[in-house]
């Protein structure tokens, strides 16, 4: 076969105009599908069909192919039919204040449980001094310290009668109970006791010593009926208090009866308010420590931190995470400077972008998350074990000592899809063997596509999105053709196009 030297005519393939029946791009209706990427979009389909362990994604091609446009276009129709996904809140953990637990809620009654705990801490506030300012509990207690001072009167005259009869004089002064000894109608003075015998001062001692028995009797009976009274008062004070707290906060157990996670919550909570019934008291507005009442006593243990608030979400969350540092994707534990210290509560706690796709779907770059500290190896975690742990990144691969809040772990159920580049997939898969378990659907973007009538057709309807997605000037048929030449140079095949489309619509930018 002879040698021939190509002319510019003969490796040249044009596009006629007339190929098209549309004046403009204007007049095309809306495109339907993908355009090309057929392996790619079939492994993808079957990657998010997948609810098995491990069938996460890797999208890898040359930069401009399209990959997130069309990730995040097939996202969107997958995503419209899943169910939307439970909220995720945090609540103080009364036994174990460092390990805030997590509730699991649907979709929108976390931040309808932390409005009715608010507004249950206000009625506390009002309803609490209320009922320990009324004049029946008033009373009540003043019976009781009415029926103390009467018994331990009782006990005191009666002592004074034994004295008498002895011979003795009682003295109450700030150290107690004096005893002094009567002689001849008169108190028994030092220099009088010295003069008697050995014989009198040994009676007089033994006396003294047996009435001080008495005394120390007394007084013990006494200090138990203070104590007896002191755990009345307590106890009146506990059942008003559970009157209140139990009338205001069955109406929440009856509203939440179908979720036992909250039930058990407000059991909790009802039992830690009268354990710390102290802060409900009546209080002046400034306390003598110069703090406000509100900065004393700020009832943060009863808030309801949500995490996650999917009352606004409508099917499966897709997440796009641009920023993929450690506290983006897991989430934070904030610190507040307060009197000279960092100081933390759950109400500081952050969530990241991995529990904000739970239920649904999370796309990061992947040479981003290699690119940070810390974050692959965390990444690689929860898409094992199913779970979330916001915590200190710090202290948790042990760069400080600090302790502080270990907030529960939280279940997660999403598929992440990674971009990057082939040389990138082929490293990870060759060195990491948790890549190879974790991330088993890979697809491959091509760069070229036939040049068939349909996909001159579908070319058309991709530049026509174009237009109409970013506010372009529609194409008419001369320079849809145009068009489809450049991509065919781009591809260096007469008989294919390219699917660089980034690079496509930069020519449609430019020519607006």
């Amino acid at each position: 076969m002879a040698w021939r030297r190509l002319s510019a005519e003969d490796v040249y393939r044009a596009c006629d105009p007339n190929a098209f029946d549309f004046e403009t791009t204007e007049h095309l209706p809306p495109p339907e599908g993908f355009i090309g990427q057929k392996r790619a979009v079939s492994a993808i389909h079957f990657g998010l069909r997948m609810r098995s362990h491990g069938y996460n994604l890797f999208l890898t091609g040359p930069p401009g192919t399209g990959k997130t446009s069309l990730i995040r276009a097939m996202l969107e129709d997958m995503a419209r039919d899943r169910p939307v996904p439970d909220d995720i809140c945090l609540v103080q953990n009364f036994r174990d204040p460092d390990r805030p637990r997590a509730l699991s809620l649907p979709a929108g009654m976390g931040r309808q449980l932390k409005r009715d705990m608010e507004g249950l801490v206000e009625q506390l506030k009002r309803e609490i001094p209320r009922a320990l300012e009324s004049k029946e509990y008033q009373e009540q207690q003043a019976g009781i310290m009415r029926e103390y001072q009467r018994q331990s009167a009782a006990l005191f005259e009666e002592l004074e009668r034994r004295a008498s009869r002895e011979g003795i004089q009682l003295r109450v002064t700030p150290a107690g109970i004096m005893t002094v000894l009567i002689h001849d109608g008169k108190p028994l003075t030092q220099e009088e006791y010295e003069a008697l015998d050995e014989a009198t001062k040994e009676q007089v001692r033994r006396k003294m010593e047996q009435f001080n028995e008495q005394i120390a009797e007394l007084l013990d009976r006494v200090r138990t009926m203070e104590r007896e009274a002191r755990e009345k008062t307590e106890e009146l004070e506990r059942w008003t208090l559970l009157f209140v707290v139990r009338r205001l906060i069955d109406g929440l157990r009856l509203k939440y009866a179908n979720y036992p996670e909250i039930l058990n919550y407000l059991e909790e909570v009802q039992e830690n308010i009268l354990q710390e019934r102290e802060k409900f008291r009546p209080r002046p507005p400034v306390e003598p420590t110069g703090l406000r009442l509100d900065e004393r006593a700020s009832f943060v243990e009863y808030q309801v931190n949500v995490l996650v608030d999917n009352s606004a979400t409508h099917g499966a969350p897709i997440v796009f995470e641009p920023n993929p540092t450690y506290t983006n994707l897991f989430g934070t534990i904030e610190r507040e400077v307060r009197l000279g210290a960092l100081v933390t509560d759950f109400t500081k706690v952050k969530a990241g972008s991995l529990l904000r796709a739970n239920g649904g779907f999370l796309v990061v770059e992947a040479l981003d998350v290699l690119r940070y500290p810390f974050v692959w190896d965390a990444l690689k975690r929860p898409l094992e074990t199913g779970e979330v742990r916001i915590e200190d990144v710090a202290a948790h691969y042990g760069l400080v000592s600090a302790t502080g809040l270990r907030p529960e772990p939280i279940k997660v159920d999403v598929k992440v899809a990674l971009i990057g580049s082939p040389l990138l997939h082929y490293l990870l898969y060759i060195y990491d063997e948790d890549f190879r378990k974790l991330f088993k659907v890979k697809a491959d973007f091509d760069t070229q596509m036939d040049r068939t009538p349909e996909n001159l057709a579908q070319y058309a309807y991709f530049l026509k999105s174009c237009c109409d997605r970013e506010g372009l000037r529609h194409l008419d048929r001369s320079a849809v053709a145009a068009i489809i030449e450049y991509s065919s140079r781009l591809a260096e095949d007469q008989m294919k196009l390219s699917t660089r489309f980034g690079e496509i619509s930069d020519i449609v930018r430019e020519a607006n």
